[in-house]
């Protein structure tokens, strides 16, 4: 696919400033203007992948997709991965805090166990 750029902030600020003085009729118009770009990007997106495919012999799509398969796979793993990372990290700060908590509580019977044995 063509690689996208990014529109600047200030093309954003004239957007913003354009839309503030549309009436609530022409805004719902350039809603809906918005959402048939959106199909139809989807749908010239899907016409340029048919024409990938399309130029294929059946034995390259069999390949493609074996490619997908194999992307699917790398793709979950990597999400399967990141989950226990995240949980990883998350009952690491747990223990960190329960031993910390420990440690306080340690420090506060020893204190406790000081004062009554004056």
């Amino acid at each position: 696919m063509a690689s996208e750029e990014l529109l600047e902030s200030e093309h954003w600020r004239i957007f913003r400033l354009f839309m503030s003085e549309l009436s609530d009729e022409e805004l719902e118009e350039i809603e809906e203007q918005l959402e048939r770009e959106r199909a139809a990007r989807r749908e010239r997106e899907n016409s340029i992948v048919r024409l990938f495919y399309s130029a294929m012999c059946a034995s390259d799509l069999e390949a493609a997709a074996e490619q997908l398969r194999t992307e699917r796979k790398a793709r979950a793993e990597d999400q399967r991965l990141a989950r226990e990372s995240e949980c990883d990290t998350g009952s690491r700060a747990t223990t960190a805090s329960r031993k910390t908590a420990s440690r306080k509580g340690a420090t506060g019977k020893a204190r406790r166990r000081a004062t009554r044995s004056r």
